[in-house]
């Protein structure tokens, strides 16, 4: 079971302050490198190394380039490296109604006038095959990649502030004053207008099927749409919403306004809110695994980090109200994980430092991991702790020496954990792992696309994974939003989107049932049965009543789920008097054929094993018995023209046109030879007449 605990802030003072104006604009380009660029034209690169940024100026504008929004390009996480840079592209809009492709060394590759008055949002698609730029002037324009206008997709009347891509990006998201506005690529599809806000929308973002907006009101809100209603609402803050962002998994969200960062859970449950004097948060973004973000500041601060335990915030509080006016801050947002299995608890107290207890024992370990950690999880006796670039796998017998590989891919999703192996989520593709840190497989199915994966609609098992069709959108007992928090012992608990916790049970008997016919306990398994009456319980209690040759139990199993051609042919098992047959036709049962036919065959039972085959048509191995054992050849050949005949088709078989002809001419030549004998034997009758 997990327990998740209040997400805190801290902060970190650095003096490596490089923007002198507003930052407008913040974007990640790795995991460690982030780019900014602000109202001093510059655009400055920021590399993180354990926990503090080294900034370089990569370029400097000039002096009429004024960002106002900025994304790299989003390549696909299997991408190969040489093919990765040839897609460090950055989209950045200016307030001259353009927008620049811009180079990792801060190159403009193109420059391309989109819009009257100021270009405000550019996005890249999620595939990034495609983009979309919207400006004062009311319009949203698609270009592809290589900056070729595809069409103009909306003509609005106002100002366009805000816009977003759907996660399938068939659809666009934008704002008209206070409302927001749903339009499908669809040309006969109608746009979904709806009123969100009590003022002017500032903005809005799409992460699966949920859309948070911030507005002048001093609002934020999460909206569902599939179901087009207002999940959550947020109390009225001092200062707009500036600036709002989901984190890649869509557990959670940051909000900004003047002087105040919030982070809050995917319901809209606030689980921090930070003071800090930065001014106006402009921009918000998270990078691609999740677990850091970084923010633009009105005064030209930069702010980045994790998430982590409160006592770490009140101490950077103290130095952020000495030092804020002087030096740069750096937010850092940590997530303090707290995780437990059995009696064991594992927390991670520090971006590479994990401590585990055993509750009742003495047993205390302090894990120092190489990297820090992007996911935890604790299950199974093992805990998985996923870095950047490693994968490390912690047995309770054995904390000293884990198994540690490599990663395929920097970006990861989720981690799911079963009894004898785990997944790994990576954007778009599943990866299976046992304990050992050995490769199982990578799971596809039909209909397999290169869309990413909506961690919340997968599970497994331990010989079963989950995929629920995403374009079923039904939970309808625990309304809006539900997650599982926790199954054991046949009981689930589910937290709702409002943020109750509602216990539900669930039949455990097939894991009994299991349990009672791995022990040889087939009365005890049977006793479920009738108890249940349930049939797919009843079928299952069928295959491994059969599989143990146990015929009382398969008849009344096969008879309880109406197969009563099987109860009839247990009957005749039954009734044979030979045990060898008796053994030999109940792995028929159990659709063993070649065991059937090697119990017969050591018992020198040639023609029952002729037989068997005959039973399945298995025409060849029949006709290669009688052969090799110089029996019931012709019984063999009889019966292949009797089942020929009654399909109507003709013998095309060489092996068997063989050996009619063969059987044919002697047969033929006797009959001759009779045919002269009677022909003799009757002129001689005549000739003694005479």
């Amino acid at each position: 079971m997990k327990k998740r605990v209040t997400m805190r802030f801290k902060v970190s003072l650095h003096d490596n302050n490089i923007h002198k104006r507003l930052v407008a604009c913040v974007a990640w380009n790795s995991t460690d490198e982030i780019y900014s660029c602000g109202e001093d034209h510059l655009l400055v690169c920021w590399h993180l190394e354990n926990g503090t940024a080294h900034p370089t100026v990569v370029t400097e504008f000039s002096n009429d380039f004024y960002p106002t929004d900025m994304q790299w390009h989003p390549h696909p996480n299997h991408t190969s490296i040489a093919k990765k840079s040839s897609l460090d592209v950055l989209l950045i809009t200016t307030a001259d109604g353009k927008y620049h492709l811009v180079n990792k060394n801060g190159r403009i590759e193109k420059s391309i006038n989109a819009h009257m008055g100021a270009t405000i949002v550019g996005r890249w698609s999620n595939d990034g095959s495609a983009l979309l730029t919207a400006g004062e002037d009311g319009l949203i324009k698609i270009w592809s990649r290589s900056g070729m206008l595809r069409s103009t997709l909306i003509k609005a009347n106002l100002p366009i502030l805000t816009s977003s891509w759907s996660p399938d990006c068939s659809t666009i998201l934008y704002s008209q004053g206070a409302n927001l506005i749903l339009q499908s690529f669809n040309s006969n599809s109608k746009s979904h207008k709806w009123h969100a806000h009590d003022s002017l929308i500032l903005i809005a973002c799409w992460k699966n099927n949920l859309i948070l907006s911030g507005s002048e009101d001093c609002r934020y809100k999460v909206w569902d749409v599939n179901n087009n209603q207002l999940l959550y609402s947020s109390g009225i803050g001092d200062y707009p919403v500036t600036a709002i962002s989901w984190c890649s998994s869509g557990n959670y969200f940051a909000v900004g306004s003047f002087n105040t960062i919030k982070l809050c859970d995917k319901n809209g449950w606030l689980h921090s809110m930070e003071k800090v004097n930065t001014g106006s948060i402009y921009s918000i973004a998270w990078s691609s695994d999740g677990t850091q973000v970084a923010m633009a500041c009105g005064n030209g601060k930069l702010l980045t980090g994790h998430i982590i335990d409160r006592a770490y915030m009140k101490k950077a509080s103290w130095k952020l109200n000495l030092r804020e006016r002087y030096f740069p801050t750096f937010l850092q947002v940590y997530t303090l994980r707290r995780l437990e299995w059995d009696n064991y608890e594992a927390m991670l107290i520090k971006r590479k430092v994990i401590e585990v207890k055993e509750v009742g024992n003495e047993v205390h370990e302090v894990l120092e991991i190489s990297d820090r950690v992007v996911h935890l999880e604790f299950g199974f006796g093992h805990l998985v702790v996923i870095t950047p670039a490693q994968c490390h796998i912690y047995s309770v017998t054995n904390w000293n020496t884990p198994a540690i590989f490599n990663l395929k891919r920097s970006i990861i999703s989720a981690v799911f954990l079963a009894e004898r192996h785990f997944l790994i989520v990576e954007f778009s593709t599943m990866s299976l792992y046992n304990y050992q840190g050995r490769l199982l497989g990578t799971p596809r199915w039909k209909g397999f696309t290169d869309e990413p994966l909506y961690t919340p609609c997968l599970s497994l098992c331990a010989d079963t994974l989950v995929i629920r069709n995403e374009t079923n959108k039904k939970c309808s007992e625990f309304g809006k939003q539900p997650s599982i928090v926790s199954v054991r012992n046949g009981m689930v608990m589910v937290r709702r989107g409002d943020g109750a916790t509602v216990a539900t049970s669930f039949y455990n008997l097939f894991k009994h049932l299991y349990e009672h016919t791995s022990n040889k306990r087939l009365k005890e398994a049977l006793s479920i049965c009738r108890i249940a009456q349930n049939e797919i319980l009843w079928t299952c209690m069928a295959v491994i009543a059969t599989d143990n040759k146990d015929l009382h139990a398969a008849e009344e199993a096969y008879a309880a789920i109406g197969r009563f051609d099987i109860v009839d042919y247990i009957k005749y098992i039954k009734s044979l008097p030979n045990t060898t047959e008796k053994c030999a036709e109940m792995a028929l049962l159990a659709g063993d054929l070649l065991a059937a036919e090697g119990i017969l065959l050591q018992s020198g039972l040639i023609k029952q094993a002729i037989h068997i085959n005959l039973e399945v048509y298995n025409w060849n191995r029949a006709l290669e018995l009688a052969i090799r054992h110089k029996r019931q050849l012709e019984e063999v050949l009889n019966a292949r023209a009797k089942y020929l005949h009654i399909i109507n088709k003709n013998e095309t078989n060489q092996n068997f046109l063989t050996h009619i002809e063969n059987i044919s001419t002697p047969q033929l030549a006797n009959k001759e030879n009779n045919e002269k004998k009677i022909y003799a034997k009757n002129n001689v009758e005549q000739t003694d007449v005479k």
